[in-house]
């Protein structure tokens, strides 16, 4: 997602209606371009993420703690990129966790889904492909 039109437009109704001088102008633009830069370095770092955690599909994590852990730390690197996780079950962008349940004492992970109808999609004991996507 680039955030540039945005800010370029708001840019320009202020200027065309004579509520900033060309400096603030200036200065909505620089922010722009800032904006437009950040989402490149988030899209670059999705990108080299999904590369490396692609490799961990299947991966066994033997008890619950370990798939907990393991889901907050990749939940912590997803949210400083803006980023969730997409289910392979729908497609749609979702939150990995682990928790036990009656088929799984050491827990299973799930998709959590927050937009809309709260879902949660079962994905297994062992860790699913992950791929990160844009939270939007």
């Amino acid at each position: 997602m680039n955030p540039t039109p945005d800010y370029l437009y708001f840019s320009s109704k202020i200027s065309t209606q004579g509520f900033c001088d060309v400096q603030e102008e200036s200065g909505l633009q620089t922010i722009a371009m800032i904006s437009a830069d950040i989402e490149a370095v988030k899209a670059d770092a999705a990108q080299d993420i999904n590369e490396i955690i692609a490799q961990w599909e299947g991966m066994k994590l033997h008890d619950l703690e370990t798939k907990q852990r393991f889901c907050a730390f990749m939940m912590c690197i997803a949210e400083r990129i803006d980023r969730l996780f997409e289910c392979p079950r729908c497609g749609r962008g979702a939150r990995i966790r682990a928790s036990r349940t009656l088929k799984e004492e050491n827990g299973q992970f799930q998709f959590a889904h927050t937009k809309g109808h709260r879902t949660t999609h079962q994905a297994g004991a062992e860790v699913p492909l992950l791929r990160l996507v844009q939270t939007h």
